[in-house]
């Protein structure tokens, strides 16, 4: 995982190989936006990282499945 490009470039050639750029400030935002929503149904929710959460499910304030529905 995390291999340069320079040193895997020839495998685009030979095996079909597309490489994409990340855009971590992007993902960074999604994933703010994204625990925000979480935290509105939880009272206990932790973040570990970009992409993981931990929440407790019992108790909810906010029932998420009326949200939208009044």
């Amino acid at each position: 995982m995390g291999q340069r490009y320079f040193q895997i470039r020839d495998l685009d050639r030979t095996n079909g190989l597309i490489a994409l750029s990340s855009n971590y400030k992007l993902y960074a935002d999604r994933s703010d936006r994204m625990m925000f929503v979480i935290g509105q149904y939880s009272l206990l929710h932790v973040i570990q990282e970009f992409d993981e959460c931990f929440l407790r499910l019992s108790g909810f304030h906010r029932n998420p499945t009326m949200d939208g529905l009044n």
